[in-house]
């Protein structure tokens, strides 16, 4: 159970930074959905380069809690 919480912690941060990047993409340009927006080549690029840093970091905390917890 507490592997299926950290999963769960994990990609919905992942979803999250990659809304806040494509957020900032619509804010930034001429995109006129969000979908378009996460979908840019610069959105995914910076996904694959720094996107995975904050789930990383919130599923190691994530897991420390967890063990401390029992």
């Amino acid at each position: 159970m507490k592997n299926t919480k950290i999963m769960l912690a994990v990609i919905g941060m992942f979803i999250v930074t990659w809304i806040f990047f494509g957020l900032g993409c619509m804010a930034l340009s001429g995109y006129d959905t969000l979908g378009d927006a996460m979908m840019n080549g610069l959105v995914l690029f910076f996904m694959v380069i720094i996107g995975w840093a904050p789930s990383l970091i919130v599923g190691i905390d994530l897991n420390e809690y967890l063990e401390n917890k029992n």
